[in-house]
């Protein structure tokens, strides 16, 4: 009776063992996958940081090689969020701000650029990219061209950063047409009298 005894206690654990070991062998594949995008978005975070204080020149190189790499891993895996990324996607702060960070640091290439600009508008429409998001690269690059060639700070696409001038309103709508928007109301302007 004693042995029948160990033999089912040592059956239970073998079998508790297996189980587990199961479940161990499974789910990280998913997990290992997703922590590989998650690393290597977080590499390229590392190297926008990091190479901000080392002068223009070289953040401008540094600013073309990871926007180009956030385009191939956009290409490959999506604009990076929780459907990709998995539960573990929000951890991490360079994975989050990664894709968002460098797509700010070089919007003309977004804005210049008509298969990237509708690569992240894909994205938008799949639910990984954020509208709001999308139309901060494009007010980022206007907010730069206005500041270069006339002197002044323009808003036209209804982003986060401002309202658009009232003033700019035809602007403004041709250039939310030109990407699939609608016009925006008016108490979505702003009265700016330039």
């Amino acid at each position: 009776m004693k042995r029948v005894a160990i033999s089912l206690i040592i059956l239970v654990v073998l079998f508790s063992c297996a189980v587990q070991k199961k479940e161990v062998v499974t789910q990280p594949t998913t997990t290992a996958f997703q922590d590989s995008l998650a690393f290597e978005l977080c590499q390229i975070y590392g190297s926008d940081q990091t190479m901000r204080t080392w002068g223009i020149k070289v953040s401008s190189q540094i600013d073309s090689l990871n926007f180009v790499k956030v385009i191939e891993f956009i290409k490959k895996y999506g604009f990076p969020s929780p459907k990709n990324l998995g539960a573990n996607f929000k951890k991490h702060e360079c994975v989050t701000a990664a894709a968002i960070v460098v797509m700010l640091h070089k919007p003309e290439e977004i804005v210049n650029n008509s298969e990237n600009k509708q690569l992240l508008l894909n994205e938008v429409e799949k639910g990984n990219l954020h509208i709001k998001t999308f139309l901060t690269f494009l007010d980022k690059y206007y907010v730069i061209y206005n500041l270069q060639h006339f002197n002044r700070q323009r808003f036209y696409m209804g982003s986060q950063f401002a309202k658009p001038c009232i003033e700019d309103r035809a602007i403004s709508d041709s250039l939310r047409k030109d990407i699939g928007l609608p016009p925006l109301e008016d108490e979505d302007f702003r009265i700016c009298n330039e």
